[in-house]
């Protein structure tokens, strides 16, 4: 009776691994979890910091409370002797909220003191630098309550981030959702998510960037009918963003569209209509890049350095480039106004992410993608070096890592696709661990760090972010809560490429009193 029993509770244990292989949570009950997790690790990354704190968001936010045109944005105007407008009547806590902006041993507390209903006159904002929409769209979220107005434009900012990217991988045909999650993931690690949930422009240059490469990918690959309507709209819609995001992503704009012609130049031989779409990106580019004078200080320069040798500044910043993309992963450049240096372990482990994902895209290789994958290599190069010459500056002067962000991800998203569409690179269970613990460290401690450098500043090395707080909202979740939720949150998204494995169906069991296929004919 005993080895009966036993035996019986053996059978039960060795089939119930395989009923827990049979649960499957529902596809809207994994994308829904996986969207959550992605708003609240944005979300956290939009109160890490206080107002003012991302690169020249004196400007950025002159600009949103006075969109252009200047003379019809309702501002009172500041006017010369001329009657030339050159700028704006702004709150105070709106021109001079970085005052602790390059003293990264401060705190944010120096807000205290700045306030939101005093105007003051203000040139440092747009009129016509930028293509503008941008400022015009975030003008709705303005209110007396200054503070209020940041944090919502970030979070909206996180939210559209979610939207459109969430869009353009459930798009994707299957057998590509996990590449390029991955690569979505793994290129915004860390520059990326402070950039997004920031008031800077470059938070929907990189959003529409990703997002419009994602869109284009699987126009040029599905073959449901609404599949390629919905990755149309979703082109246009990304490609528009952002248009009126900046000028230099309206530039990658005809980039992404030229080279995901190139990389699916069989599907354009076969699919011809699909052309038509695919020239609305590029067109945008074009408007947004030639319609904005940010375009012209580009080639011609900015403030340059005179006096040093150009032959001399071109063979330095050649040997140096690599910094500018070692940069998005946090080495060499601090986030904020760079001056949030982060420890080496976050550009070691992001790097690593980074790195690892290419090596492993160099599986399947053939001369499409390998030629499409180096003209992206040598655009973003050549991009940064162009900037660089125009001006005379060493690498670490004028251009910065953020500028180049936005082709990372869709350079790490090339090489994960495969020679085939049908058979794309996968990665392996043990170098899906590895990515999910890798990246999760990374923004855990670049999170906290930055929550560090503006709570109390980076004097304070106290592994306890709520004791000697300096800085913090008003209301809300206190700093070490901010943290745990961001990095808890953060965790989960990383699954994502896990959840999105595409495994080969397994070969249903014989029955042990089926007849062989050959017996049957014989038996016939």
């Amino acid at each position: 009776m005993q080895e009966a029993a036993g035996t019986a509770v053996q059978r039960r244990r060795s089939r119930l691994p395989d009923r827990l292989r049979t649960v499957r949570l529902a596809p809207w009950v994994v994308s829904v979890v996986l969207a959550v997790a992605a708003l609240v690790a944005g979300g956290a990354w939009a109160v890490a910091s206080p107002v003012g704190s991302s690169p020249d968001d004196d400007y950025h936010q002159s600009s949103i409370w006075c969109p252009p045109p200047l003379a019809s944005s309702g501002c009172r105007l500041v006017i010369d002797a001329s009657g030339a407008v050159k700028g704006a009547y702004v709150p105070q806590s709106v021109a001079r909220s970085v005052c602790y902006a390059m003293r990264n041993e401060e705190s944010a507390s120096c807000l205290r003191g700045i306030s939101d209903e005093q105007l003051i006159p203000y040139e440092h904002i747009d009129q016509g630098a930028y293509p503008g929409g941008y400022y015009r769209f975030m003008h709705l979220f303005v209110t007396p309550d200054v503070t209020a107005s940041i944090v919502t434009i970030r979070v909206v900012n996180v939210a559209l981030a979610v939207l459109l990217l969430s869009c353009g991988l459930w798009l994707l045909p299957r057998s590509s959702r996990q590449g390029q999650a991955a690569a979505t993931i793994g290129g915004l690690v860390p520059l990326g998510m402070f950039l997004i949930a920031s008031v800077n422009p470059s938070s929907w240059a990189v959003t529409g960037i990703l997002a419009t490469w994602l869109a284009v990918h699987t126009l040029l690959q599905a073959e449901e009918r609404w599949r390629m309507v919905a990755a149309s709209v979703l082109a246009v819609v990304a490609a528009a963003v952002a248009a009126n995001a900046r000028s230099d992503s309206g530039a990658y704009l005809v980039v992404v569209a030229g080279l995901a012609g190139l990389l699916h130049v069989r599907t354009l031989r076969t699919w011809w209509p699909r052309l038509a779409v695919l020239v609305i990106p590029a067109l945008l580019g074009l408007w947004s890049f030639l319609g904005s004078s940010q375009t012209s200080a580009i080639s011609s320069g900015w403030a340059g350095m005179e006096g040093r040798n150009p032959r001399v500044v071109l063979y330095k910043d050649v040997q140096e480039l690599p910094n500018l993309l070692m940069g998005v992963f946090g080495q060499v450049w601090g986030l904020g106004w760079l001056d949030t240096p982060l420890p080496a372990v976050v550009s070691s482990s992001a790097l690593f992410v980074a790195c690892g994902l290419v090596m492993v895209g160099f599986a399947q290789m053939n001369v499409t993608k390998t030629l499409t994958a180096g003209l992206l290599l040598a655009t973003i190069f050549a991009v940064a070096l162009a900037g660089l010459l125009a001006s005379n500056y060493f690498v670490g002067e004028g251009i910065q890592p953020r500028y180049l962000l936005p082709l990372i991800p869709v350079l790490i998203g090339i090489m994960l696709t495969g020679t085939t569409l049908s058979a794309p690179v996968a990665l392996a269970r043990p170098q899906l661990v590895v990515f999910a613990l890798a990246l999760t460290l990374a923004n855990s401690v670049a999170l906290f760090t930055n929550l560090r450098r503006y709570v109390t500043g980076l004097d304070v090395t106290s592994p306890f972010l709520n004791r000697s707080v300096e800085w913090w909202w008003s209301t809300g979740p206190a700093p070490s809560d901010a943290w745990l939720i961001g990095s808890l949150a953060f965790a989960v998204l990383t699954i994502a490429p896990w959840i999105l494995t595409v495994r080969p169906a397994a070969a249903e069991p014989a029955r042990p009193d089926a007849t062989p296929p050959a017996e049957a004919q014989a038996a016939a």
